[in-house]
């Protein structure tokens, strides 16, 4: 019943997109405005974003033991991507699944994983936010919400971090799952090292989504850092609101709402989400079956 609401709400957003670009279609010539070296530097830029996570996601697995390579976790990233797309919200399943069949990892220690690049993440982009929207201080309104959301975020991801290991002793199978799940979470938090490296690469992560969105503003508007900090932060938080599969509707509505900051009109928002979403997909449609073929199939995942 969920995946049925949520491909309804994929069908209404694509139909009012299609609806809104037929009656604005004076509002969306900038898309002439694209050229080659800004196109190939968005794909170029899009790549190292995407081997960033990828690189995490080999971290990260490693640390629990695991003998993955590198192309083997960029291959992993794309096909998750890819049946994000094909197979709405399937993605992590699908790695979950390939990484205990293939590599023996507990699920145990992929959620717990999970949640430390998840919060890890969120910490860096908020800061990200905060300091685009300090520097946009003088030029916007003060956005006292956004700004009490962001330092929630990292009061939070702090909090997950510093929180004591609890004395539980479970009762039944399901508390012995979800201890088990926790006492992984704070084995992970607790390694300094494992944590710092992946916050450094998601540092260099959000660096190159910053870096997209330069590239992607300068089509339609004059770019400034606090612009481009400000939206890759909001945006970044928009794929784990996901009303539609492949974050659709939130991800052009942080977009949206981070252009409104800044003084673009909803038509330039879009153009910067198309050609965001469109040099990602490029990446992961065109890799994404060739992997899914040579990891999953290859391996009789499904």
């Amino acid at each position: 019943m969920k995946k049925l609401l949520s491909l309804t709400i994929l069908v209404v957003l694509l139909g009012w997109a299609v609806w809104y670009v037929a009656g604005h279609a004076d509002e969306f010539g900038a898309v002439a405005q694209v050229t080659v070296p800004v196109l190939l530097g968005l794909i170029a830029v899009m790549l190292v974003y995407l081997c960033s996570q990828a690189v995490i996601l080999y971290l990260v697995v490693r640390r629990y033991g695991t003998k993955i390579g590198l192309s083997e976790s960029f291959g992993l990233l794309m096909v998750t991507l890819f049946t994000n797309y094909v197979f709405p919200f399937a993605g992590i399943g699908v790695r979950a699944a390939y990484l205990k069949k293939v590599h023996f990892l507990p699920l145990g220690a992929f959620a717990a994983g999970l949640a430390a690049t998840i919060l890890i993440e969120l910490m860096v982009y908020a800061i990200g936010g905060l300091v685009g929207l300090w520097l946009l201080r003088t030029t916007v309104y003060f956005d006292l919400p956004l700004i009490l959301l962001l330092l929630g975020i990292i009061g939070a991801t702090v909090a997950c971090f510093l929180s004591p290991r609890l004395a539980w002793h479970p009762r039944g199978e399901i508390s012995a799952k979800i201890m088990r799940a926790l006492a992984g979470w704070q084995e992970f938090a607790g390694d300094r090292r494992a944590v710092l490296q992946v916050a450094a690469l998601t540092v260099i992560q959000f660096a190159a989504f910053a870096g997209c969105f330069w590239l992607a503003i300068s089509v339609v508007a004059p770019v400034t850092t606090a612009g481009v900090l400000l939206s890759a932060s909001l945006t970044d938080f928009a794929f784990f609101i996901r009303i539609a599969p492949a974050a659709v509707g939130s991800f052009e509505a942080a977009i949206a709402y981070a252009g409104q900051l800044q003084g673009f009109s909803f038509a330039d928002a879009l153009i910067i989400a198309a050609l965001l979403r469109g040099t990602m997909m490029a990446w992961f449609m065109l890799l994404g079956p060739f992997f899914f073929f040579r990891l999953l199939r290859k391996n009789q995942i499904l």
